[in-house]
Formats: C-alpha cells, structure tokens, sequence
C-alpha cells in the first residue's frame, strides 16, 4: 500500500487535476478582472474630473491675472515650460497647470487634454418648424 501511494506521487498530477485546477483558475480570474478593471476605469474618471477643475481654475486665475488677454487660448499658455528646471510666469507659460498636460501624444491618467478657442460670439442653434 505504501509502494503504490509513492509511485502515484512520483508521477505528479493526472491531466485531469490539472485541467480542473486551470478551469478553476480561469473562472476566478473571471469574476477578478472585470472589478479591477472597474475600479481603475472609475479612478480614471475621478482624476478627469479632478484635472478638469484644475484647468478650469487655472483658466479663470489665467484670467484675473491677465486682464488684457482674457483666457487662455491654449493649454501650454496655463502650463510650466517642460524645458526649464524654474517657471516665471508670462502670458506664453503662466505655470499654473504641470506641463504634462500639454505634452502631445501623451495620456494623463488615461485621458488627453486640449483645449481650443471658439468664436466669442455664441452661435444659437434655432429648429426650423
């Protein structure tokens, strides 16, 4: 009875136990994924919104601090000059957002930021009867 309990160990694992352990595997890693996946989606959006206000907040002191020019028409107007080690604030480099925001081709916490200017003149859409 001993003999035959160490040879049996000696082989390892029948194919069965082991296609049971990976389908056992494969339904955990099912149920796992998609909630962590969640959770980072959702921490994304958090940090969207987050560097949405600080825009915005750099938008409107961009523009108390420039009176003349008004906002920003761009987002590498709010932004540090990558290039430089210290930011002195000008028109062209306000240094009040990080300069990766305005770095191209590159994602900020899963989104790319832009900003654009539009016409001053709001445009009213009007249904045709």
């Amino acid at each position: 009875m001993g003999k035959n309990l160490e040879t049996n160990l000696d082989k390892g694992l029948s194919l069965i136990e082991v296609l049971l352990v990976l389908a056992l595997a494969m339904v955990l890693g099912s149920a796992i994924i998609p909630r962590v996946l969640g959770t980072r989606i959702a921490l994304n959006e958090a940090t969207a919104i987050t560097n949405l206000r600080i825009i915005s907040s750099a938008q409107e002191t961009y523009s108390s601090t420039y009176p003349k020019i008004g906002y920003a028409d761009r987002l590498d107007r709010l932004a540090f000059d990558c290039s430089q080690q210290t930011c002195k604030p000008t028109p062209e480099h306000a240094c009040l957002i990080e300069c990766m925001f305005v770095k191209p081709g590159i994602a900020k916490d899963g989104y790319f930021y832009s900003l654009s200017l539009e016409e001053a003149t709001p445009k009213f859409h009007t249904p045709t009867t």
